[in-house]
């Protein structure tokens, strides 16, 4: 994805073995320009990502078709997000995947779940935090994630 000019592309890489490597592209698209904070994830054994566009105040949920000519299709579109938020790192939760997020209007940092039909998430944790605090460090533990600004 290019965020100057929307121009999206998915590329299949082939590796054979007395071959040389091979590149195809296999999917392009016209998407808005923008769009910043791709977080993958997977949800019910389907690939899943996030992204946010400032430009046009939108956080969209796209699911990644199983054959790669298909692209992404948007699931959740319009979700609410405030713009102010940097949208750290996806994770993985006991109860499903999620994501983590610092809110620097307000200094709230909060870990949130995935809806199982990608039209949401709701709000696991949420903390004020210093904003001089410079690193987010995320480990994923068997007990649920393990978040820590350093």
């Amino acid at each position: 994805y290019n965020k100057s000019t929307g121009t999206s592309r998915l590329y299949q890489l082939t590796v054979p073995p007395n071959t040389p490597l091979g590149v195809a592209m296999t999917w392009h698209k016209e998407w808005a320009k923008g769009w910043e904070n791709f977080s993958f994830f997977t949800l019910g054994g389907e690939n899943f990502f996030f992204k946010m566009n400032p430009r046009y105040n939108a956080v969209n949920i796209d699911h990644y078709m199983d054959d790669p000519s298909q692209g992404s299709h948007p699931v959740g579109t319009k979700l609410p997000l405030s713009m102010d938020t940097t949208q750290t790192a996806t994770i993985a939760l006991q109860e499903g995947p999620g994501f983590v997020a610092y809110e620097t209007g307000n200094g709230q940092l909060t870990v949130n779940r995935f809806h199982t039909d990608c039209l949401g998430w709701t709000c696991q944790a949420k903390q004020a935090v210093n904003a001089a605090s410079s690193r987010l460090l995320v480990i994923n533990a068997t007990q649920g994630p393990l978040i820590a600004l350093i």
